[in-house]
């Protein structure tokens, strides 16, 4: 019998602003828009308002609604916000005082932090974040990387490969069912692709109804 399991993301509560913190605090208290667990050590969140079709539905801080993009994308529906979790590579990072951390995140070479007022407590504060939705989709998706032995394995909607050492593999399943395999040289995945190749649905499936060759067939296989 299969568990029933989920995903969480666990970060730490410096990738928050202390105004953003100060926020949820607040927002822990009250029936929102925005469902939010306080706890001792930080907060526990959904990452459904990072979602695009949620997206502009509240009035979120702009480093959190960042940061639940960033779960969102990368199908992670949980957050842990913890004071003693490691910090997350790719995520902007803020000094106790509020102040943005010089530190590496995705899309910094093409995104600057930037300067929000935000209503807080009757008055306003100044946050310092990665513009909502500015960065693309693709540059905020990681690719997890695990070492596979030579085998058999099911891809539902398809996968990156690193083959050797010096090529990347990318094979995937179109809307319309049709397999597509690219190759592109190792460390260069955002440009075109060197080679590959596409195979329509409607040939695999012919290909799966006509009879198996016999093994004097196969006998002379290249492969």
């Amino acid at each position: 019998m299969p568990l029933n399991k989920t995903t969480m993301l666990d970060l730490s509560t410096a990738h928050l602003s202390a105004a953003t913190r100060n926020w949820m605090e607040k927002a822990a208290d009250e029936d929102g828009p925005i469902s939010i667990m306080q706890r001792e050590e930080g907060f526990f969140i959904s990452s459904v308002h990072g979602d695009k079709e949620n997206q502009g539905e509240t009035d979120l801080p702009p480093d959190l609604a960042h940061v639940l993009r960033f779960a969102s994308l990368n199908d992670v529906p949980y957050l842990l916000f913890d004071r003693d979790a490691e910090l997350q590579d790719g995520l902007p990072v803020y000094e106790d005082n509020g102040m943005p951390r010089d530190r590496d995140y995705l899309g910094a070479e093409h995104e600057p932090l930037r300067s929000f007022r935000m209503p807080l407590y009757g008055g306003e504060t100044v946050i310092f974040a990665v513009a909502p939705g500015a960065i693309p989709d693709e540059d905020l998706r990681l690719r997890e990387e695990r070492i596979l032995e030579d085998g058999d394995y099911i891809a539902p909607d398809g996968l990156w490969l690193t083959v050797g050492s010096e090529a990347s593999v990318r094979v995937r399943l179109t809307e319309e069912n049709d397999v597509v395999v690219n190759i592109y040289p190792l460390g260069r995945e955002s440009g075109d692709p060197i080679d590959g190749v596409a195979v329509e649905a409607e040939l695999l499936a012919e290909a799966r109804r006509a009879p198996e060759a016999s093994a004097t067939e196969t006998d002379n296989s290249p492969f």
